[in-house]
């Protein structure tokens, strides 16, 4: 019993313990630096090596395919866990507009009638950056502004895909003041209809849209929220104007590659207030408010008409089932958003005739 007594007075640092104290533990200078030093290495040769020879690997025992839906499922689960605003875009619709081209979205000013109408029938995208410098909305409306102005306008609330006065968007449950806000004013069979001679009044008829538009609609959110890639079903061209806050779009169109139909890597730009944005039918297009509150006002107009692009959509269909049970050059006809696309170049041509 005496010696275990004295083993125990004579191991100062516990029982198992080393007989180094904690100043002869200290890592010398040399080594340290060989460790920081090797750290950053590790993590590179991690991300360089190892993940990409576990993801072919597994590629290879999975399938390519099957290991990419798992990892975007991975994404939109951490998404969803962490996100303050409820996820409105999955990692594979990010994905996709992350691949966008390097073509640039051509940008105009000072258009006349006559340039508008030719950058229309040819229907690639396009900005003009001073459409809308002498609208008096462009001066008095911000999103507080006009929640303020219009307080009983009808919104839809993307969050609660529930409609509500404007004035409710400040008392929503579980947000601040416009914490997450996004969603649309229509004027299209709503109460909305009353204020729209009033918006019109703060938004003067462009020069080169003389011929007139047809729906108007409004669209209020704030940074981070947006539209993922979609067509829109009322199958018109589009004018987008920034009254204000920042955005960011893409634009996709149809195409034939090799033997299979896909959508085009998105063609992006940033919308700054003040800008319109025009783009055309069948045309899978996606926003998302860069920075700000964004105040954005949507024009659709059937003339003048997309001609050249809208052969070119034409064209490509005509690759897949012609009708009479025989596949022309197209196997997999099978895209998403296909059979809108049909609608709508069915309702241009109703609309031409």
């Amino acid at each position: 019993m005496r010696k275990d007594t004295q083993e125990s007075e004579d191991s100062p640092w516990g029982k198992g313990a080393s007989d180094l104290s904690p100043d002869e533990k200290k890592i010398d200078a040399k080594t340290g630096f060989i460790l920081a030093a090797s750290l950053p290495l590790s993590i590179l040769a991690f991300w360089k090596i190892t993940l990409p020879f576990a993801y072919f690997t597994f590629s290879s025992l999975l399938g390519a395919e099957l290991v990419q839906k798992v990892s975007f499922l991975s994404q939109d689960v951490f998404s969803l866990m962490t996100s303050s605003c409820p996820p409105w875009m999955t990692a594979e619709q990010r994905a996709f507009i992350a691949n966008q081209s390097f073509q640039q979205v051509q940008r105009h000013h000072s258009l006349s009638e006559e340039e508008f109408d030719r950058l229309v029938g040819i229907g690639e995208p396009f900005i003009i950056t001073d459409a809308i410098q002498g609208w008096p909305s462009s001066k008095e409306w911000s999103c507080p502004n006009f929640i303020s102005s219009y307080p009983d306008a009808e919104f839809f609330d993307w969050q609660s895909h529930t409609d509500k006065p404007l004035k409710g968007v400040l008392s929503r449950s579980g947000y601040q003041n416009l914490d997450c806000l996004a969603g649309e004013l229509t004027t299209r069979g709503s109460k909305n209809s009353e204020y729209l001679k009033d918006w019109l009044s703060h938004m003067t008829t462009p020069n080169f849209m003389d011929k007139g538009h047809g729906s108007l609609t409004g669209f209020i959110g704030v940074q981070g929220t947006g539209t993922p890639p979609t067509i829109d079903d009322s199958c018109s061209s589009f004018l987008s104007a920034q009254i204000s806050g920042v955005t960011s779009w893409s634009f996709s169109r149809l195409l034939k590659e090799g033997n299979t139909l896909r959508w085009s890597r998105p063609v992006r730009s940033f919308l700054q207030p003040g800008e319109v944005i025009v783009w055309f039918p069948a045309m899978r297009f996606h926003t998302e408010v860069a920075e700000g509150c964004s105040l954005n006002f949507r024009f659709g107009f059937n003339e003048p008409s997309p001609t050249r692009y809208l052969q070119d959509v034409r064209t490509v269909l005509s690759s897949c089932n012609n009708g009479d049970g025989q596949e022309n050059f197209v196997v997999n006809c099978d895209l998403d958003e296909l059979d809108i696309v049909k609608e709508c170049l069915s309702k241009v041509q109703t609309i031409a005739t």
